[in-house]
């Protein structure tokens, strides 16, 4: 699915795809950006670049970070080829083959094969309407003595929640009591009200790794992330990135930066944020009078998580989806051991064709015999 999704054929609906449209993205900023660079070369932007990456980026994400009462180190902010490469690094750097790494789940499918390559355990914890479930959290923390635990707090991927307050601080207190690094994966907030509370602001990088990149708001084809660490181990992440890459695409982070430093950039992601929150609305309408249920109803992004009311198998939807040119996300690709399940993941942003819901629609109606066995569905 990973592999069909990202080949970019036209011709299919992603309707379970993790990404926008790009209608939803700067592309004027991109435009605007290369004019600028173009008649004043960035200095920074033609050699392999500084191996933490570009100074004036790495300064204004700072500042960024500040706006959100994150307070960063400029030798701790590190840039990276997207947020793929950071959570990467960071796992590298605090885990050995063979260590315990606990995940959400559901969660960010791309994410288990990559522990797996490294050679660690991967533990799931349930992710709940509020956040991941405390109570599995604390049994399995005790009891598995895990490294890290890699998390959204803010609109999860797949299924659009964010994080209680009351739940980030309970993280953040058992994270404390049984030793174990978190890694906040904040890809996703750029899209998120500003206030919704982070373990980078509460901890603010004492153990807490936060990641995240301009993929979801600026472009995807940038590959522009960074990780803020706390300071006693940015040495080594920046080892383990020269080692593998030695510096990150100082060219596309001179357009990030040109980008940023326009002073337009915070506008887009108003624009981005109202036109999401239409989106949601008129996707959640669709999806339940085709006869599916949502999970919850997020507050920002994209990702709806749904299931027919019926309970039909998603991956019998989803084969039959596929011979229509449809793509759909069924949900046990989020689980890191494939457990069944129920729902699917669907992309607000991607489902507006009326193919798709002629299609859904025609499942619930007939394809009732082809049911889900509840027993499965955790």
């Amino acid at each position: 699915m990973l592999q069909r999704a990202y080949e970019n054929n036209a011709s299919i609906i992603q309707a379970g795809c993790g990404w926008l449209p790009d209608s939803y993205l700067f592309r004027e900023g991109i435009r605007h950006a290369l004019m600028a660079l173009g008649r004043r070369p960035d200095p920074e932007m033609s050699g392999y670049g500084n191996p933490y990456g570009h100074t004036g980026l790495r300064e204004l994400i700072r500042l960024l970070l500040l706006r959100q009462g994150i307070r960063c180190d400029l030798s701790a902010l590190i840039l990276t080829h997207g947020a793929s490469q950071a959570l990467e690094l960071s796992i590298r750097c605090l885990t050995q083959p063979g260590d315990t790494v606990l995940v959400e789940d559901p969660g960010y499918c791309n994410l288990f094969p990559a522990l797996e390559a490294l050679g660690l355990q991967t533990i799931g914890i349930p992710r709940l309407h509020d956040g991941p479930c405390l109570a599995t959290l604390e049994r399995i923390a005790r009891t598995e003595q895990p490294k890290a635990f890699i998390l959204n707090t803010r609109l999860h991927n797949p299924t659009g929640t964010s994080c209680s307050p009351s739940v980030t601080h309970h993280v953040l207190s058992l994270a404390e009591r049984h030793d174990f690094m978190i890694l906040e994966d904040d890809i996703f907030g750029g899209l998120a009200d500003e206030n919704t509370p982070t373990l980078a602001h509460l901890d603010q990088l004492n153990r807490v790794i936060f990641i995240s990149s301009f993929s979801k708001t600026i472009s995807p084809g940038l590959r522009v992330g960074f990780l803020a660490c706390p300071a006693t181990i940015s040495a080594r992440i920046l080892r383990l990135k020269m080692a593998s890459s030695l510096t990150s695409s100082s060219m596309n982070e001179a357009i990030v930066h040109t980008i940023l430093a326009d002073g337009r950039y915070r506008l887009h992601l108003e624009k981005l944020r109202e036109k999401l929150a239409i989106t949601r609305k008129t996707a959640i309408s669709s999806l339940e009078a085709a006869g599916l249920e949502i999970f919850s109803y997020p507050d920002g992004g994209m990702f709806l998580w749904a299931r027919f009311r019926t309970g039909l198998d998603p991956v019998l939807v989803a084969r039959k989806a596929a011979e229509q040119a449809i793509m759909l996300a069924p949900g046990f690709l989020f689980s890191p051991d494939q457990h069944q399940t129920s729902w699917l993941r669907f992309n607000a942003s991607q489902i507006d064709d009326p193919q798709l819901f002629r299609f859904l629609e025609c499942c619930y109606a007939n394809m009732e015999g082809h049911t889900f066995p509840p027993s499965a569905d955790r």
